[in-house]
């Protein structure tokens, strides 16, 4: 019997599965991005690299299927939402079992403003639940709990408000996140849950519990509980509900128990959880009975016993130092802990537990140094911005992560259909610390910087449209208007450059480094757009030079194409990459080349949606998107609003002269005349980066 369990890296409820599953008789593997807390229990007997969700979906997909074939394992499990959902989605093509009820089932246990619909018909009670806008009508009397409704589609932790302003604004910043938000009253009660497996028949395996403590507070997790009778009248009910969702596997659902007694559900996970050892304790092995159900084996029905201890000594700890008696309550988490179940610690392996907590200490570090790092970045970035770095402005530029693949790809969408824009999400909070800091002197005209992508054009060679002549009569309108801009260039002709399994192109000549001089004693700056514009993946929407090669690979891509541009006497201090595109895990290559990078809407998907230009580890990027990123004459309109908003500062402006042939440069010259006396000089701005660096 061979189970894989494929977790996030600390997941403490898939250590305690491990151990369950191997005291059972399985062979258990790990599998995860980096060696993980599971890995290190001695009930894994192996560790395997499998990718997150993070990655994509189908890297995760396809790293998943490799490792339970090359392990020969009968059944595997994943132990966060996002997994759970593609796994149930695209359970036809995997090679295992998935141990789960029909995928719409899964999908609606999971959303938790459509379970709280369903629940209602079982006759199970939940809290008051909204979406945001039905709560901006008519908001609830007093705190409400504010979380994504789909943790597999966006990140975010419940949080509780008192003013709907506030919680409005949560609300809001998960939608933009890519997300939908949901609002629920917050109900006053101890927390309780009912754990169980059930199968085609029913349920099989089940425990119910009580939490003593829970953290943190007022939303948090049972630090400290223990089993108790199971109630008939709500077994029955969640009964209802599971067989209205064909449900099958294993799911915890937590209940808040009020002081008058009603039992209100609150959440419903579809995977092992962080108090699975109780159940284990008591006698009801869930990750056994789900392991067996899903690889076709029979199971005896198992039913917890009441009176078994569990306990999340670090938290519990830090409860009882809260509670209104913190001397009795932590002498009575000391007393608990040696006999109580725990996710982590063990008798039998006593050093994974001290380990763990070295893990997390060490994580706290560098979290603090990242935060130190994030606020030298955010001043640096204040500074680019010729802006005082008050708390407002370090707020406004600080260096945000990138967020998981989920987010990014809700990001994208949200731009597309409107709802996430340049102007509101990094403009507006920018120009409001600017006036925070500096007062009526914030305003102004704005500094323009333009770019213009590409040269030689990247079908020039196949396409004599857009061949050097084409580029020659860009440059005259350019040159008239006196606009300075950035150009970006490629490093040769390139022959079908949309062709992954193409080749052949030629150097660039006499010709074209005359152009190339020409454009230098009329003020352009340049850039360097890879090495020959040739996407590496045949799809549209993943076109792209640089995604997917390692650091090495990239790092000879770019130094490469540099060479050939010195040669032209260029030496480039920006990277536009082709397509807009690269991955995110290759920006420390990126930035130890190059003073700045750019971005544009496609980096979105890779980067998640950033504002710029700000600093980010060693370089400045500096991203795009409409109106701003398009032809000149839907470039134009946007200007004018610009103008009339005075944020002065630097705002990045994209051009392509491919789009502005069909007016034969019309439009262009219209926008050339308008923006030249704000278009902002490429070196100019390349000396403020070096002002601002960080120290």
């Amino acid at each position: 019997m061979r189970a894989l369990i494929v977790d996030e890296g600390r997941d403490r409820g898939a250590v305690a599965a491990a151990r369950a599953l191997a005291g059972a008789g399985w062979t258990v593997g790990a599998g995860s991005a980096a060696p993980s807390l599971t890995s290190w229990s001695r009930a894994a007997s192996a560790w395997h690299r499998v990718s997150h969700t993070d990655e994509g979906d189908e890297a995760f997909l396809t790293s998943l299927s490799e490792t339970v074939r090359a392990g020969a394992y009968e059944v595997a499990f994943v132990t966060w939402e996002r997994a759970v959902a593609l796994v149930s989605a695209h359970r036809d093509e995997l090679p295992f079992p998935v141990g789960y009820g029909p995928h719409e089932g899964v999908m609606r246990a999971i959303d938790k403003q459509r379970l709280a619909e369903l629940a209602g018909t079982c006759g199970i009670l939940t809290p008051r639940t909204a979406a945001p806008a039905e709560y901006e009508r008519a908001p609830f009397d007093g705190p409400v709990v504010v979380k994504p409704a789909l943790q597999s589609d966006v990140g975010g932790v419940a949080k509780v408000f008192v003013e709907p302003r506030q919680a409005l604004a949560h609300a809001h910043s998960i939608e933009h996140a890519g997300g939908r938000a949901i609002v629920q009253e917050r109900v006053e009660g101890e927390l309780l849950a009912l754990s169980l497996v059930a199968g085609p028949t029913g349920v099989v395996s089940v425990s119910q519990q009580h939490a003593e403590h829970s953290w943190p507070r007022p939303v948090g997790v049972t630090a400290r509980g223990r089993t108790v009778p199971i109630e008939p009248a709500l077994l029955e009910s969640v009964e209802r509900l599971l067989a209205a969702l064909r449900w099958q596997g294993i799911a915890q659902l937590q209940f808040l128990a009020a002081a008058d007694g009603r039992r209100l559900l609150i959440d419903f996970n579809p995977r092992f959880y962080g108090s699975l050892a109780l159940a284990v304790r008591a006698g009801a092995n869930h990750a056994d009975v789900w392991a067996r159900l899903a690889s076709g084996r029979p199971v005896q029905p198992q039913r917890a016993r009441p009176g078994a201890r569990y306990q999340w000594f670090s938290r519990d700890l830090r409860a009882s130092l809260d509670s209104p008696g913190p001397a009795r309550e932590t002498l009575a988490c000391v007393c608990i802990g040696a006999l109580a179940a725990h996710s982590v610690w063990s008798w039998r392996e006593p050093w994974l537990g001290p380990r763990f907590l070295a893990a997390q200490s060490a994580r706290a570090a560098r979290s603090r140094l990242s935060g130190r790092l994030a606020g030298e970045q955010a001043r640096a970035s204040a500074a680019l911005h010729g802006v005082p770095p008050t708390r407002a402005a370090r707020r406004a530029l600080r260096d945000r992560r990138v967020p998981p693949a989920p987010l990014r790809m809700g990001q994208r969408a949200l731009m597309k259909a409107g709802r996430l824009s340049y102007e509101q999400a990094w403009l507006e909070p920018l120009r409001a610390a600017r006036r925070d800091a500096l007062g009526p002197a914030a305003d102004g005209a704005p500094r323009l910087l333009i770019r213009v992508d590409e040269f030689p054009y990247y079908s020039g060679l196949d396409d004599e449209r857009f061949g050097l002549e084409a580029s020659r009569r860009f440059h005259a309108v350019m040159a008239e208007a006196g606009v300075p801009h950035l150009m970006s260039v490629v490093p040769q002709w390139t022959h079908a450059p949309l062709d992954p399994a193409g080749g052949g192109g030629r150097a660039l000549d006499e010709r074209d480094l005359e152009l190339l001089e020409q454009m230098r004693r009329d003020g352009v700056t340049f850039a360097q757009h890879g090495r020959t514009h040739r996407t590496r993946h045949a799809q549209p929407r993943r076109h792209s030079e640089l995604c997917g090669l390692d650091a090495r690979s990239l790092a000879e891509l770019l130094d490469g194409g540099r060479a050939q541009l010195e040669q032209a006497g260029i030496s480039p201090r920006v990277l536009v990459p082709p397509f807009n595109r690269f991955d995110a895990g290759q920006w420390p290559v990126l930035s130890e080349r190059y003073d700045v990078v750019t971005g544009g809407p496609e980096s979105v998907v890779l980067m998640g949606f950033h504002g710029g230009p700000q600093w980010r580890g060693g370089a400045v990027y500096l991203p795009c998107y409409a109106p701003l990123y398009a032809s000149a004459a839907q470039v134009l309109p946007a200007v004018e609003s610009l103008l009339k908003s005075e944020v002065a500062t630097w705002i990045p402006v994209v051009l392509h002269m491919g789009w502005e042939l069909d007016d034969d440069f019309a439009a262009l010259r219209r926008l050339a005349a308008r923006v030249a006396p704000y278009a902002a000089s490429w070196d100019g701005f390349l000396d403020a980066v070096d002002a601002s660096r960080p120290r």
